[in-house]
């Protein structure tokens, strides 16, 4: 997968955003925000422990314990390709979505961008000190988008991490995004 194609996958996660709300059940749905320090640890141990290791190792997903999202929901994610939609908590509007062969998002209807920012930094730096952050950005609503890289994951691959998160989460849009996903970099 080249870099075009990463950006292409990332538009199409954001587009589904709008869905985040109805895959949890419509009680919870009804639900305030969650704590948000809970909320960000149980995002960022989502990323990390389930999507980020496992795309790194080019090993299998671990979703022991999550709840399966329904099929007809999850195709709204997957946009008809191969995979599969978790959630480790239905009432903290989290979603692990996992396409077969291109990666893994986890994507959040909440979330603190300012508490996010440094833990998330530190997390992937401890999880994989492979990954060097070679690009972030302040948003002009105070949130942030950074991007990480390691070269040589594995045989002829790059990984590629992304996490994007909106200070002020807006209705209908994901408050925070992280995404892992392996590729053969062009032929220089």
């Amino acid at each position: 997968m080249n870099g075009t194609a990463i950006t292409e996958l990332l538009g199409r996660v954001l587009l589904g955003a709008a869905l985040l709300l109805p895959a949890a059940p419509a009680a919870v749905a009804q639900e305030p925000a969650p704590d948000p320090l809970a909320h960000n640890k149980l995002f960022v141990e989502t990323f990390v422990n389930r999507c980020l290791s496992a795309v790194h190792a080019d090993a299998a997903y671990d979703t022991a314990g999550m709840n399966q999202v329904h099929e007809f929901l999850a195709g709204h994610w997957l946009n008809g390709k191969p995979g599969s939609v978790w959630t480790p908590n239905p009432a903290m509007h989290i979603l692990l979505i996992i396409r077969d062969g291109a990666g893994c998002f986890v994507v959040s209807e909440f979330g603190d961008a300012k508490a996010l920012e440094p833990v998330v930094a530190a997390r992937i730096a401890e999880a994989h000190p492979t990954l060097v952050r070679e690009e972030f950005e302040r948003a002009d609503d105070g949130g942030f988008g950074s991007k990480y890289l390691d070269a040589g994951c594995g045989g002829n691959q790059s990984c590629r991490v992304v996490v994007n998160a909106r200070a002020t989460p807006e209705e209908g849009k994901l408050a925070m995004l992280a995404a892992a996903m392996r590729f053969t970099p062009p032929s220089q």
